[in-house]
């Protein structure tokens, strides 16, 4: 196959993905060094498997070591769509590469977010308007399940504080797939404390809620750092504060799906991942829930307020 042609081939790959709904941003640049990688090595004829494991492992400037899965996964997506044009094209078998384990998730408890709250605030230098900003937008995170870079990018018209929603659209930071634009609540602490910092931050419509240096992710990951140790706690990272909220909400009841909205992710399979870390403290209160449905107890609870709301009512 010419160069040209496998070029064409993947420009029509990735109009058709992102026809679909999928964001290719990444997928393009490296998926185009892909191509150039199997330009290196071939000589116009099929493409090779190997060609896609040397290239999703090798080490370079624009490809680190690490994510070499993700990388071989994005060249088995093109090649596959490319088989069905050209069969003798090369497809490497799926699970070749292992994939890096991500840690489990670290779960900040209500003590500790509000530790890091306080450590927020007590940041200097006193009386700027810097700490409080940090602490607002631990909260925001907390309470939201934002991802960082859709905090970040908040301006002044995307919160709406009367209707006690937040609206992560297009035009924010790091939106990550069309799943991702949606509104989440405000629950009314956060209304309290965005009311406050509104009043300290004057943003305008396209003022950015959470100016520098909070809007580079270098900078405020060393802050949060500095907040962790001055609050005692250790190994959590700033994305911890989403998967706090996701484990809380499905401790809480809510359904998968709208658990699925909340977050903004593609399928709602992403979101069951936080029902398996709730913590074994928990389990015991599940039995029991479960135990009491079983005997009955929940219904002739529910039956007893019922009656009491129907004598109220003929009371009236």
């Amino acid at each position: 196959m010419s160069p040209r042609s496998l070029h064409l081939h993947l420009d029509a790959y990735l109009s058709v993905r992102e026809a679909l709904g999928f964001q290719m941003r990444a997928e393009r640049t490296l998926l185009r060094d892909f191509v150039g990688f199997v330009e290196s090595q071939g000589d116009g004829g099929p493409i090779r498997a190997q060609w896609a494991v040397d290239w999703a492992c090798a080490s370079s400037a624009q490809r680190g070591r690490r994510g070499a899965a993700q990388r071989l996964s994005m060249a088995r997506g093109f090649l596959a769509s490319l088989r069905a044009t050209l069969p003798e094209t090369e497809v490497p078998p799926n699970g070749l590469v292992a994939s890096i384990r991500r840690p489990p998730p670290y779960l900040l408890t209500p003590p500790q977010i509000m530790a890091l709250i306080q450590a927020a605030r007590a940041m200097g230098p006193r009386g700027a308007l810097r700490p409080h900003t940090f602490s607002t937008l631990i909260g925001v995170l907390a309470s939201t399940g934002l991802r960082v870079g859709e905090a970040q990018g908040l301006v002044g018209e995307d919160v709406h504080l009367a209707e006690r929603r937040i609206s992560i659209h297009e035009g924010n930071r790091h939106v990550k797939t069309p799943s991702s634009v949606r509104d989440v609540p405000i629950p009314e602490p956060l209304a309290e404390v965005l009311g406050e910092h509104f009043v300290r931050h004057a943003a305008g419509p396209a003022d950015p809620i959470f100016p520098s240096p909070l809007s580079d992710y270098r900078a405020l990951r060393r802050v949060w750092r500095r907040m962790c140790r001055a609050a005692g706690v250790d190994g959590a990272t700033l994305h911890d504060c989403r998967h706090t909220f996701g484990v809380h909400c499905a401790q809480a009841g809510v359904p998968i799906v709208r658990l699925q909205k909340l977050l903004g992710h593609a399928t709602a399979a992403m979101a069951l991942r936080y029902m398996k870390h709730a913590p074994e403290a928990y389990f015991a209160e599940d039995a029991a829930k479960v135990a009491a449905s079983l005997s009955g107890v929940l219904n002739k609870e529910r039956e007893a307020r019922a009656a009491s709301a129907r004598a109220g009512l003929r009371r009236a």
